[in-house]
């Protein structure tokens, strides 16, 4: 095969190619694309953005809040009766609080502890396998 062959047959092909593009493109017409130079607005204030959304949820939040109202004086006078049973109650219900929460610290005292150890267990392990210690 010679060079004017070889570009007689490269030719062909690129012509060829050049055809199917043109009939592709003039089939994808029908899709149009806009283009616009506008850019897009400055960022909205945040706290503007919080107000509107206040403003949406307030009209919901103050039915609900009507609504509540009205159970909450039957509830007032429940409480008054039960005030002082309460005062009692209190009393040994804090004591159980304090308990619990030194049980508490008293575990995290521990766990705290049983990390540290095995912290120092690894770090002598690393240095004994990276031959730092002999």
């Amino acid at each position: 095969m010679t060079i004017k062959e070889l570009n007689k047959l490269i030719k062909e092909e690129l012509d060829a190619f050049m055809q199917e593009d043109e009939e592709d493109t003039s089939m994808d017409m029908g899709d149009d694309i806009e283009v616009t130079t506008d850019e897009p607005e400055a960022e909205e204030d945040p706290l503007d953005l919080l107000r509107q959304i206040y403003d949406m949820l307030k009209p919901i939040v103050d039915n609900e809040e009507e609504m509540g109202d009205e159970g909450d004086m039957e509830d007032m006078e429940d409480m008054e009766s039960g005030e002082e049973e309460e005062a009692e109650d209190e009393g040994e219900e804090e004591e159980e609080v304090d308990e619990e929460m030194k049980a508490k610290k008293k575990d995290d005292v521990d766990e705290n502890l049983n990390s540290l150890n095995e912290s120092k267990q690894l770090r002598s392990r690393f240095k004994k396998l990276a031959n730092i210690i002999k």
